[in-house]
């Protein structure tokens, strides 16, 4: 079953509101919280919860023509005022009865979702994975992780590809991988980097590349890396924290690549397993998804003591902390809820379409639509 949550905290000031945002695959919606947890409640949602591997269609009348099958990476231009998705499987279509992999946007305050980018518009774009937004550039980034080939043993058909806003002007940019997954970009410095589950002869790697995809580079390769998914930037102390899903590990290693990966945390991989990592510079905590815990959660990376002079890592986590378990009341789709990714964000009070490329029409106000649908609560529990 396909595993995946993306959370964004949101900081509040006097022109934004704090909350975590997340996407929730399995249960068809990207959703908000307070940071502490509290006041679950849908974000950008399809109503019906999708439709899980191996099971078919509830005969239920959907309310809409199309909606998420699998949500999985997103990431937000907030001056702008659009929250970008990657719909990994692809939401059902009543009016063509089919599955439609996808990019999609919505607005942040709340209204319709526009599919940019569908496989049947542009080929090659089977399974998007994750999205990340070139806010300098308006540009959108997603990773494709292909199709399964049984008789090579992996993915084949993986690429990096972006798009204006609107989903115009598709270009791949990187080609021939082997399941790409999590993307991070460092538009300062001209660099994407991005995970890929197998180099094709069984070694995950994690991989850097010019923003137009030129000078392609592996930072990090081994045969002993298990189930590389997200991956977030520390900019400030130029590094890259990465998990390892299968060994239920969080590691690091310098952007520049030229050192091994040093751990900074190992859970026990039969009971944690960390899909997704984000930095987050401003209170010095990482935020990241436990998958088969069903929770979000937090810590700082501390300085190790002296008993572990031994080790090559110098740092490691502290002061870990759950955020929110997803079961019970905080998952409507019968308890199969998982989580995924991590980013933080401030909202402004205006949208600036200028900005957006868009001069068309004047800014307008999105803080007065985003606290009303706060306070709307409009949560589906059940269906």
């Amino acid at each position: 079953m396909l595993s995946a949550i993306s959370v964004i905290l949101l900081l509040e000031s006097a022109s934004s509101v704090e909350k975590i945002i997340f996407s929730d695959p399995n249960d068809g919606a990207i959703k908000m919280m307070d940071l502490d947890g509290s006041n679950l409640e849908d974000f950008v949602t399809t109503v019906t919860p999708c439709k899980l591997v191996g099971e078919s269609f509830p005969s239920r009348v959907r309310s809409t023509a199309h909606w998420f099958g699998r949500p999985t990476g997103f990431d937000l231009d907030v001056n702008c005022g659009q929250v970008f998705v990657s719909d990994w499987l692809g939401g059902y279509d009543n009016t063509t009865a089919t599955e439609k992999p996808n990019i999609q946007s919505a607005p942040i305050s709340g209204g319709n979702r526009t599919v940019i980018v569908t496989a049947q518009d542009v080929a090659g774009i089977e399974y998007p994975w994750d999205v990340k937004v070139d806010t300098t550039n308006a540009k959108v980034y997603f990773a494709v992780t292909g199709k399964a080939d049984l008789d090579v043993g992996h993915y084949v058909g993986g690429k990096i590809l972006r798009s204006n806003y609107d989903g115009s002007d598709v270009e791949t940019l990187i080609d021939n991988l082997v399941e790409p997954r999590g993307i991070a970009l460092d538009v300062a410095s001209g660099h994407m980097y991005f995970t890929e589950r197998n180099d094709g002869l069984g070694r995950p790697q994690i991989r850097r590349a010019n923003l137009d995809g030129s000078d392609l580079k592996t930072i990090a390769r081994s045969t002993e890396f298990s189930g590389l998914d997200g991956l977030t930037l520390d900019l400030d102390a130029r590094r890259i924290i990465f998990p390892e899903y299968g060994l239920g590990k969080i590691n690091y290693v310098p952007m520049a690549g030229l050192q091994l990966p040093k751990q900074l945390h190992k859970f026990k991989p039969t009971r944690n397993g960390i899909t997704s990592v984000f930095w987050h510079a401003a209170s010095q905590r990482l935020f990241f998804v436990d998958d088969k815990q069903k929770k979000i959660k937090s810590a700082q990376i501390g300085d190790k003591p002296g008993k572990y002079s031994w080790s090559s890592a110098s740092k490691y986590l502290t002061d870990i902390q759950d955020i929110i378990e997803l079961k019970g009341e905080n998952c409507r789709n019968t308890d199969k809820c998982k989580p995924w990714g991590v980013q933080v964000v401030d909202i402004p009070t205006t949208v600036d379409k200028a900005a957006c490329r868009d001069t068309s029409s004047p800014g307008v106000s999105l803080q007065e639509d985003f606290q009303k649908k706060i306070k709307l609560r409009q949560v589906i529990r059940s269906h």
